[in-house]
């Protein structure tokens, strides 16, 4: 049952959608089916209802709304005017009543499409996903969503237009129903709609096509905010307690010792779907629980998240102050070259850009690696450059690897876009926010260029999670704590090894703002849950730990807690309100990092923290010694508490810790996500 608890699961779903169908098979089945099929007249039909009642009489309503439709007539009114006629038989029935108008409206599309009226069909698709989606048939949506994928590939203009406005404001509900498989689908509508639409006509619709491609559900949570409590979920409380039961000490993180596997592990999108038993030298069991909790819990936030909209050109351009550059990449096809490529939409005050860079050979190519995993040349690339910053051990500079490999990206994968960047450096724009996609979300955007002049000398570079960050008004709460500090040293009991500038660091900071820091044994979880929801301000220096297989599982270490927990993780803070947190600061490994869905959406600590409410998040791409962490930290910290805005305090502290550290592997791991307002 563990090994294929996913297919049980499935089992159980299928099994509410036979009997639904089931259920509708009752209602428009026998007399009234073959009347149909012996061509009754529709009004016999509609006669035969009125010498009826209870189910017979919906039975024959629903049959005459379908002789009317293989005419090409929309008569749903009558299967709408069901629980009018019938209240207590479509109390009974409500999810079946849906199916039969869903389909009803398919085959109405079926009837448009054959007769060239597309935007009918689209209309009339639309229409069946709702009711279908209402009744929480995931089957009748997928066969939708291929019919739709099917049209995408032939549109025009206003009917790319006509799918867009569509489907977007059913993305979350699409997802929640229908999981991975449904995300393959729409992102296959988006990437061909934008394929298509992009190359040859506005670039306005490009521009919200090109934020439904990219991770337009985390934008979308971090806009909306989640209202899902996961700690009320029970089913989501026994599977954390299940594996809890295997892994008392904590969860499980990954075990390779190859640190470029980890890099590309990192890169690939992740799924939930069960593995096979020693599977990356992991127990499967365990493997399998942590996936079926991260996907379980991801698929809940996506439900209970409202939908947004794309942006408008209209809407963001007004934001943008006259010294910044947004510059929004996506991952899709290329109208003209037919292979994959980067995207990029390159937005100022006064105009927009858009770019397209096809990627060569190499990078679209297929790697197979350890185990058997599959990896994208792209992926692998951002894998590389990873490990080579990480790797550079000696004072000589950095190797000519990496200057290789991070000047090729400014051509090779970026070059329409970074000409547009340069060329636009010279106009008073000093300031870079770059929306990443997919496994971009663990590339340093910042070092790109030649060793010795990366975009970082010229910029001050900083990333958000989507195009709301510039318009998003921020929020201001005075009457919070200006900050709370937290640090935990180990070294003691703890298998950690000790972080020896972790007090005085958090200390330092707390002094900044006339506070004392809470250390050692006072830094635990409720703490740090009480401070980041009471605070303006919160940082945190301890030990951080990723976790490959379930982001949500990703962790900072604290102290021991009174219920035994010493630690605070992603899942911790799914439904707390965390509005009035202007920023937070993570002094610890790998906590700008997390893990990235198919749909590019980007999961794992950071994320969470944005899609509660944090305006800001400030971490680190990969680990950093204890000394170079505290500089850049403190430095930080002390321009903020003297005023400076956050980003032009991350923009000073990182210059300055570049000074005293000036390998890559040093100053260029911090990162800035979030709103900078």
């Amino acid at each position: 049952v563990d090994r294929y608890r996913c297919i049980v699961d499935e089992l159980q779903r299928d099994r509410r959608q036979i009997m639904i169908r089931l259920e509708a098979h009752t209602i428009y089945s026998g007399e009234t089916r073959q009347a149909v099929m012996n061509r009754l007249k529709p009004r016999q039909a509609e006669r035969m209802a009125e010498r009826t009642v209870g189910q017979a009489r919906v039975g024959w309503m629903v049959c005459a709304a379908y002789i009317w439709a293989s005419r090409g007539k929309d008569r749903r009114d009558l299967i709408e005017r069901c629980a009018e006629v019938e209240p207590t038989f479509a109390a009974a029935h409500p999810d079946a009543l849906r199916l039969l108008h869903g389909g009803l409206l398919s085959d109405l599309a079926h009837y448009k499409s054959q007769h060239g009226d597309q935007l009918g069909f689209i209309s009339c698709s639309v229409g069946a996903l709702q009711l279908f989606l209402d009744a929480g048939l995931a089957d009748g949506v997928l066969e939708t969503l291929l019919g739709l994928l099917s049209q995408a590939g032939k549109a025009n203009g206003s009917e790319i237009r006509a799918i867009v406005d569509g489907l977007a404001p059913l993305l979350a509900d699409l997802e929640a129903t229908t999981g991975d498989q449904g995300v393959e689908h729409l992102q296959a509508i988006w990437r061909i709609c934008l394929e298509r639409f992009g190359g040859r006509f506005a670039t306005d619709a490009a521009l919200e096509l090109m934020q439904l491609v990219s991770g337009h559900r985390y934008s979308m949570l971090s806009q909306t905010g989640c209202t899902y409590q996961v700690q009320q979920d029970e089913a989501a409380m026994d599977m954390l307690a299940e594996l809890e039961s295997e892994l008392p000490a904590g969860v499980g993180t990954y075990a390779s010792a190859d640190e470029l596997v980890q890099e590309v592990d990192l890169c690939i999108p992740i799924t939930n779907i069960s593995r096979s038993a020693n599977e990356d030298g992991r127990n499967s069991r365990i493997i399998n629980l942590q996936r079926r909790l991260d996907g379980y819990v991801h698929q809940q936030m996506f439900a209970h998240s409202a939908a947004v909209l794309p942006h408008s050109i209209q809407n963001i351009q007004p934001h943008i102050p006259d010294n910044t550059v947004v510059w929004l990449c996506a991952l899709a096809p290329s109208p003209e070259h037919n292979c994959e490529a980067m995207w990029g939409a390159i937005i100022t005050s006064e105009r927009l850009v858009l770019t397209c860079q096809p990627f060569s050979e190499d990078l679209r190519a297929g790697l197979i690696i350890g185990g058997g995993r599959l990896c994208a040349g792209y992926e692998a690339y951002v894998a590389e450059v990873r490990y080579l910053i990480q790797q550079a051990r000696s004072r000589s500079g950095e190797t000519a690897e990496l200057g290789l490999l991070l000047r090729g990206a400014s051509e090779e994968i970026f070059g329409p876009a970074i000409d547009q960047i340069q060329q636009l450096a010279g106009h008073s724009k000093n300031h870079l926010v770059v929306i990443p996609t997919g496994p971009f979300h663990f590339f340093p955007f910042h070092l790109l260029g030649e060793i010795g002049s990366p975009l970082a000398s010229r910029w001050l570079v900083t990333y958000a999670p989507g195009l709301h960050s510039v318009a998003a008004s921020p929020i201001r709460s005075p009457h919070r704590d200006p900050i709370a500090a937290f640090a935990v040293e180990f070294g003691g009991e703890e298998e950690m090894p000790r972080l020896r500038t972790a007090v005085s660091e958090a200390s330092a900071i707390a002094e900044c703002y006339g506070s004392d820091a809470t250390t050692g044994d006072r830094a635990t979880r409720s703490a740090v849950v009480a401070a980041l929801e009471a605070a303006r301000r919160v940082h945190i220096a301890s030990h951080g730990e990723h976790n490959y297989h379930a982001p949500v599982l990703q962790r900072l270490l604290l102290a021991r807690d009174e219920d035994g927990s010493h630690d605070l993780r992603a899942l911790d803070l799914i439904g707390r309100d965390l509005r009035g947190l202007e920023l937070v600061t993570l002094s610890a490994c790998e906590t700008s990092l997390g893990r990235v869905d198919f749909a590019g959406n980007l999961r794992g600590l950071r994320a969470t923290l944005i899609a509660q409410g944090t305006q800001a998040v400030v971490g680190t791409l990969w680990r950093v010694g204890d000394r170079v962490s505290s500089g850049f930290f403190e430095s930080f910290h002390s321009s903020v508490a003297d005023g400076a805005q956050v980003h032009d305090a991350f923009r000073m502290s990182q210059v300055a810790i570049r000074e005293r550290y000036p390998r890559y592997r040093d100053w260029g791991a911090f990162s800035f996500t979030g709103s900078w307002r």
